[in-house]
């Protein structure tokens, strides 16, 4: 297994090499360029949302179980019982402490804890969702839940989550479909390495976040006004063969669920 300090260093090798790739891109931009990288930036910026970004961490002895968490352990009502459905217990997918996250969607603020739980597979050893079922839990208040033990043997790797502030996440295909102007988006997919730019300006998550712009899809997601939540496959929990699941939240306050693989 890769230690946290391997891994660390994995991605500061990493970033190191994406800053020096940026910085070769933007010096070699003409003033041309400049002007075409400026137009496209500009058109973008009113589509802006923020979003607050996982970071996975590993858990600590100390951490609380209150704490935002991919895997168990999770919290409930003290007469509650582990979901199951059917004889069959739900895998504790990701656990949201609304009250650390840096920005929170509007239709999120009635919440003080949000709890996704999902029917799974033992696939090659990691808990994977095949279209079962699955459940959302919502608390208001955080002051009457206690520890809930997990009735059966996860193999999710439980990790505990720190959040960090996106604030200009922009939509992909097939949500930035007519945003820009046809010739104005050929003339900057034009320029070599237009992507690191537009990462740089605009940096959007593909991994688990609240809020934002979900990740791309081949036809969009369902219910873009409605979506809030984005998960990915990490933890040894995986959607199908290493995709990705959302959830919205519509204004009659009615859950939903949608996941799509590569």
């Amino acid at each position: 297994m890769v230690s946290e300090a391997e891994e660390q260093r994995r991605k500061e090798l990493i970033a190191g090499k994406s800053a020096l790739d940026l910085a070769n891109a933007k010096a070699s931009l003409s003033a041309e360029d400049c002007r075409i990288v400026e137009a496209y930036f500009t058109v973008m910026q009113p589509y802006c949302r923020k979003a607050s970004v996982a970071e996975y961490k590993r858990p600590c002895v100390e951490s609380s179980p209150f704490s935002s968490q991919m895997g168990g352990p999770f919290v409930g009502t003290a007469a509650g019982a582990w979901p199951e459905v059917n004889g069959e217990y739900l895998e504790g997918v990701l656990q949201v402490n609304v009250l650390e996250l840096p920005w929170v969607p509007e239709r999120l603020q009635q919440f003080e804890l949000v709890q996704f739980f999902a029917a799974w597979k033992d696939w090659h050893q990691k808990a994977t969702y095949e279209d079962g079922t699955w459940l959302v839990k919502t608390y208001q208040d955080l002051s009457n839940l206690v520890l809930m033990e997990k009735p059966f043997q996860s193999l999710m790797e439980p990790k505990s989550i720190q959040w960090k502030l996106a604030e200009h996440e922009i939509p992909s295909y097939p949500d930035n479909i007519g945003i820009v102007d046809e010739d104005l988006e050929r003339d900057f997919q034009a320029l070599d390495d237009w992507w690191l730019l537009l990462e740089d300006k605009f940096p959007t998550s593909n991994q688990t976040k609240i809020g934002g712009w979900p990740k791309s899809q081949q036809n969009g997601v369902p219910d873009l006004d409605a979506y809030v939540v984005q998960i990915d496959s990490a933890c040894n929990w995986q959607w199908f063969s290493a995709g990705v699941g959302f959830l919205f939240l519509d204004d009659n306050d009615t859950w939903s669920s949608f996941c799509d693989f590569d």
